[in-house]
Parts: C-alpha cells; sequence; structure tokens
C-alpha cells in the first residue's frame, strides 16, 4: 500500500509510504490516501510520512515521460475502451463529457451514451488550440491529451484528498519532516495543527519547472500567510524553512521528534468538544475552496502543454539521464547530517525562539514611527526572518 492507515480508536495514523520516491504523489498514491480518511474511525487523525521526505509532490519522472511521448509523433496513444467520467468547465456548453482513457489521454464522450465520439478529441471539441496540438513545437494533438489527461486526473484526485482532509470532523495534526514540494503543500494547509521538524522546509518550484500551481499554492495559501508573501515565494520560488514557517503562520510548532509530538498532539485534541463545528466555521465555505481549486487544475492543464512545461521536462529529463547511477546511489544514501537526539531538541528550541522574537519584532514594527530617509538608505531589506537560508535548492 502506498497509503498506510494505523487506527487504535482514539488516534488514526495516515502515513504516506512511498519512500524510495520521496512520497511523490501518483494516481494508485492519492486514491489510496482518500480511501484511508475515508476509513477513519478515530475520535483525531495524525499526518505523516515515511522516509526522508514527507512529500516532493506530483511524480515529475510520470510528467516527464509523458511529454517525451507528446514529443515523439511516432508513439500513438494506445486506446483503451474503459473510461473513468470526469467534468471540466470547458465542456459545459458543447454536450460532451471529458472523459478518460486508460493510459491516460483525454476524448470527449457522449453524456447519454457513454461511448466515445470518434474524431472529438478535447482539443476539437473546446477549440483549445493548445490541447489540441502545438505545431511550434512538433507535438501532435494525440500527445498533448495524453499528457493533459494524466494532468487532470491526478490534480483532480489531489483536490479530493484536500477536501477530504478538510471535511473531516475530527482534528487533523500534521507531523512533517523534510521537504514539502509542489501540490504536497495542499495536504498540509488541509491540516488543523501543523508540527515541523527543524529540518523541513516548504517550496513549490512551479516557476522553476514551467507548471501551473497546484495543491492550494494560490487557492488556500494567501489566506494562510498573506498574499505578498505567498506570490514572493512562488514567484522567486524560494523554499520556506520551518522557523519562518511558524513564523508567517504556516505551521504551530517545531518538533525534534515531530511523529511523536503529533501523535501527544491528536490525542490531546481528541478529548476536546465541538471541534466539529469549529473547524467548519474556520474553513468557511468548502464549495468556494473546491472552486478555486478546480481554477488550479484548469490551469495546471493548459499550462502542462506549453513551451515552458516542456523545457523544465527536458530539463529533468537530461538532467535523469545524465547520471542515473549517481542520482540512485543518493537517494539510497543515508543523510550526512544525521544528528543525536540531543542537537535535534537543542536546534528545535533554537528555531522556536528565533520563530518567537520574529514576531515580537513584527508586531513593535507596527507600532514604530517609519523610517528616515537616512535610516532607509542603511538599512537592509529582508526578504524572510532566514533569509540565508533560502538559497540553496532542496
Amino acid at each position: 500500500m502506498l497509503v498506510k492507515l494505523e487506527d487504535d480508536g482514539e488516534v488514526a495514523t495516515i502515513v504516506l509510504n512511498r519512500p524510495e520516491r520521496h512520497n511523490s504523489l501518483v494516481p494508485d498514491l492519492l486514491e489510496d490516501f482518500l480511501e484511508a480518511v475515508a476509513r477513519v474511525k478515530a475520535a483525531a487523525v495524525v499526518l505523516a510520512a515515511e522516509g526522508r521526505s514527507f512529500s516532493t509532490g506530483g511524480d515529475l519522472r510520470a510528467f516527464a515521460d509523458l511529454a517525451a511521448r507528446a514529443d515523439d509523433p511516432r508513439v500513438p496513444v494506445t486506446s483503451d475502451p474503459r473510461l473513468a467520467v470526469t467534468s471540466d468547465p470547458r465542456l459545459a456548453s458543447t454536450g460532451y463529457t471529458l472523459a478518460a482513457r486508460g493510459d491516460g489521454s483525454l476524448i470527449a464522450v457522449n453524456g447519454d451514451s457513454r461511448r466515445a465520439v470518434i474524431g472529438d478529441s478535447l482539443g476539437a471539441v473546446t477549440g483549445d488550440p493548445l490541447i489540441a496540438g502545438d505545431r511550434e513545437r512538433g507535438r501532435t494533438g494525440e500527445g498533448n491529451e495524453a499528457l493533459a489527461g494524466y494532468a487532470h486526473r491526478i490534480v483532480g484526485l489531489l483536490n479530493q484528498a484536500i477536501l477530504a482532509l478538510l471535511r473531516l470532523d475530527v482534528p487533523v495534526v500534521a507531523a512533517v519532516h523534510g521537504p514539502v514540494t509542489g501540490g504536497a503543500l495542499g495536504l498540509v494547509l488541509a491540516c488543523d495543527v501543523v508540527l515541523v521538524s527543524p529540518e523541513a522546509t516548504f517550496q513549490p518550484w512551479y516557476t522553476t519547472v514551467g507548471f501551473g500551481p497546484d495543491g492550494g499554492w494560490t487557492a488556500m495559501l494567501p489566506q494562510r500567510i498573506g498574499t505578498a508573501r505567498a506570490a514572493a515565494i512562488q514567484v522567486l520560488d524560494e523554499p520556506i524553512d520551518a522557523a519562518t514557517a511558524v513564523a508567517w503562520g504556516l505551521a504551530h510548532r517545531i518538533e525534534p521528534d515531530v511523529r511523536q509530538a503529533a501523535r501527544r498532539t491528536a490525542e490531546r485534541a481528541a478529548r476536546k468538544r465541538a471541534v466539529g463545528v469549529t473547524k467548519r466555521l474556520i474553513n468557511g465555505d468548502l464549495d468556494e475552496v473546491a472552486a478555486r481549486l478546480e481554477a488550479e487544475r484548469v490551469a495546471f492543464v493548459r499550462q502542462i502543454v506549453t513551451s515552458e512545461a516542456a523545457e523544465g521536462m527536458a530539463a529533468f529529463r537530461a538532467t535523469r539521464d545524465r547520471s542515473p547511477t549517481r542520482r540512485r546511489a543518493a537517494s539510497d544514501a543515508p543523510p550526512a547530517n544525521r544528528r543525536t537526539a540531543s542537537a535535534r531538541a537543542a536546534s528545535a528550541r533554537a528555531a522556536n525562539d528565533r520563530a518567537a522574537n520574529d514576531r515580537a519584532a513584527s508586531a513593535r514594527a507596527a507600532s514604530d514611527p517609519p523610517l528616515t530617509p537616512t535610516d532607509q538608505e542603511t538599512s537592509v531589506p529582508a526578504f524572510s526572518p532566514r533569509q540565508d537560508t533560502h538559497g540553496g535548492a532542496r
């Protein structure tokens, strides 16, 4: 199973279990996740992950492999009569319904008969030239539809997973360690209490690889940390470290043993009353959240077949193909910076202290008089409380 469920009646622990690929998201994992959420019977939930990363978002290898197919006109799309009918707002006025074939390609189907309409591809029905085919780049319409179909499916499943967590009437505590990148952020944003390890980081990567944001980076994050911060982080593709995440309100607290701390927090939350109504009032209208997530999906599908995304995926394939042995060895190697429990605890205390100081500084700044011109000339602007840690990639 790509997702494990451990439920002792008081606390259920949902564990992402694809550590060899850094718990990157694929349809099978998200389907397992939805099944696990549906089976929760406990009074509280912990969301955790195996391996060195919480989750690195959508598996870029799957997108890159489909992109390679789309770039090669000799590779036809394999037909599969099994149709998984879904919905798409662009088909609302056409009388057709969007469907995904078993290989991930998209076709339009007659909603009454559920039979594929021969010759009526998604691009043809919608008139969308990007999906119908990009002659400049030499992609075939079928190739584009296979890539767009996979994107449509996986972002749709991710959105369902986010909403499933938000709809739980019991408290959900996230135990976040290591990197959280791409759409995996949405799983964290859907939790009620977020605890992070000292090494935890959050990074979008979308403007680096040329993808559209998903996983709530535009639908939910601005409400959590503010529009200006959310925009700067995504445009510049800068990571958010653990201390900054706490200072900005993305996380609640830093814990050296985050999994155990999450369990203790969930046990405490399980004994509280009126959690369901509290969550519903805080989360607001989930139909509005769903609409914003769906807007992310539509934009993601359109962006995935553009030249920007093709260039990003080509760069990924080139990196992967140049040094597969070195990367496999690197992924199997133990962390170089393994530390003792006491060292991790000291780091967590220091990071929490920094976050508290940052919040106090922000409060003081709100009441301080504006800088004089002389002060402005000599002051150094700070992008974040820990900008020096933002320079490197994951």
